[in-house]
């Protein structure tokens, strides 16, 4: 199928690879007015699937001028060609763009290669509002020169699923027919909106570029390196990176864990403005992990560029973790140190007024206990937060509107009363353990509590406590756990069904 003005739309189904020229099932897309565009109305996607497409290069950029739109749906682009000539290929030899743009969903290319034949530069753009994703790996063949910008508020993921028995790369530049035995890329790399990702998907896999492959991400865009598991390289180039042209840019990464080996390995790296760096992890453990390796000295700002201090704002670390960054310098390394794991206290002013709803992930009536910062309960999994209760708060009434499930509760209020309750009558507040230390009293007034660990009534101080425990009988499971610890205060069960304490550990208590 030849396209030489115009546009193909597609609105739904299987486009199979029928017809051929030269043998092969192919689709050619010249001239400077022609595109294919996918609309997917059925809900179900599109599936396009050719042994080659042609590109021709062209001049023009942006809206208008691209090559394949994605309007709409997640739909595929799929190529059946062998790795090698073929695949998504330029057809011409002079110097021009092939553009590709998502303007909503996610439009994915997978099989074979893109590469660029002749000895001119062509640049692969990337745009629109709407996500893809590349699979498929770049070549550069002979000496031609394949840059890469991605633009656009989307993200676009070059995941580089390589064929079997061959090694992950992002491209081979060798003399003869493009193939993957090589690990070398030759273009440059520009982030100039949105977010490019880097995802190698094959055990110790990693994305190789050349030392005339340098990365720049400009201002308020985002680099995002996702290696495939803790011990292998996501990213490694013999250039440069470049995060950010005069206020700073965005470094990501997303961790499978605790790396061993460095996710983005570079020669030389500068920094301008004040670049954000986001860490995500599925597992933490306290201690330092390199992220970033290079050579020589950090460029421009420097290590100033980057997030600096403990629990700067630049720096987002996983849920709850407290850290900072360190530059390395014997190590030529940027490395993350995660020095503790953060608790929150109850405030109760969401919206800037007095507000007692407990929920999980929405209401921000609480804050960090670090450095007062607004944030919400966080429950991915139980146990969710460990959360405290202070004086400080506005309200001192709060109410559960969900099966909430604390690591732990402390209450440490001295001169105000809490007021717990639940929204809807057997909704249980479940916990690892409870500790009322401050003096003050706390009433359970609806619901249920269970408390899996310890239960404590204390004091902090020489003194003795006067504060008052209550938990009344109002419905929902209850249990004070496996221990049940009173030096100081008092502990009231006002409930008419059967109570089992755990064992009981009796000073000044009553």
């Amino acid at each position: 199928m030849f396209l030489t003005g115009g546009k193909l739309q597609l609105t739904g189904g299987l486009f199979a690879g029928v017809g051929s020229v030269n043998g092969t099932s192919q689709i050619n897309i010249t001239g400077t007015s022609s595109s294919l565009e996918l609309n997917d109305i059925s809900g179900s996607g599109i599936t396009m699937s050719r042994t080659n497409w042609n590109l021709e290069n062209r001049t023009g950029t942006g809206v208008g001028s691209y090559h394949i739109r994605n309007v709409a749906g997640n739909n595929t682009l799929t190529t059946g060609g062998a790795n090698g000539q073929g695949d998504w290929n330029n057809t011409n030899a002079v110097a021009g763009n092939w553009n590709i743009q998502s303007d909503a969903g996610k439009l994915t290319f997978t099989g074979g290669n893109f590469y660029a034949t002749a000895a001119v530069i062509t640049t692969l753009q990337l745009g629109g509002a709407g996500n893809g994703e590349i699979d498929s790996l770049l070549v550069t063949y002979q000496s031609a020169t394949l840059n890469i910008v991605k633009s656009g508020n989307g993200i676009w993921t070059f995941s580089n699923i390589p064929a079997a028995g061959t090694a992950d790369v992002f491209g081979t530049v060798i003399n003869a027919t493009p193939n993957t035995s090589t690990s070398v890329y030759r273009g440059t790399i520009g982030v100039t909106a949105g977010t490019l990702e880097f995802k190698p998907l094959a055990t110790g896999s990693k994305i190789v570029l050349n030392n005339v492959s340098p990365i720049a991400v400009s201002d308020g865009a985002s680099l995002k390196i996702t290696p495939f598991n803790t011990t292998s390289s996501a990213v490694t180039s013999a250039s440069s990176l470049t995060l950010g042209v005069s206020t700073g840019s965005t470094l990501a990464f997303s961790l499978q864990g605790i790396p061993t080996a460095a996710p983005l390995a570079v020669a030389g790296f500068t920094t301008n403005g004040s670049n954000i760096v986001s860490v995500s992890s599925s597992v933490v453990s306290l201690g330092t992990y390199t992220l970033l390796t290079y050579t020589g000295s950090i460029g421009g700002a420097g290590f100033a560029g980057l997030p600096g201090g403990l629990n700067n704002s630049n720096l987002l670390l996983p849920n709850r973790v407290v850290g900072n960054l360190v530059n390395n310098t014997a190590n030529h390394s940027i490395d993350v140190v995660f020095t503790g794991i953060d608790t929150i206290r109850w405030d109760g002013n969401a919206g800037g007024s007095p507000n007692s709803t407990w929920n999980i992930s929405s209401l921000q009536n609480w804050k960090q206990s670090s450095n007062g910062a607004l944030t919400n309960y966080q429950q991915p999994s139980a146990p969710g937060d460990v959360v405290n209760f202070t004086d400080s708060a506005t309200s001192f009434t709060v109410n559960a509107t969900a099966a909430v499930n604390p690591g732990s509760m402390t209450f440490s209020n001295t001169a105000n009363t809490y007021t717990i309750t639940a929204a809807t009558a057997g909704t249980t507040i479940t916990s690892g353990s409870l500790t009322a230390n401050g003096g003050g009293n706390v009433t359970f007034a609806s619901g249920g509590l269970s408390i899996s660990g310890t239960t404590t009534i204390a004091t902090t101080g020489d003194g003795i406590t006067t504060g008052l425990v209550t938990v009344s009988n109002t419905g929902g499971a209850f249990s004070l756990g496996s221990s049940l610890a009173l030096t100081s205060g008092t502990l009231v069960l006002n409930r008419t069904d059967s109570v089992t304490l755990g064992r009981r550990s009796p000073e000044r208590g009553r």
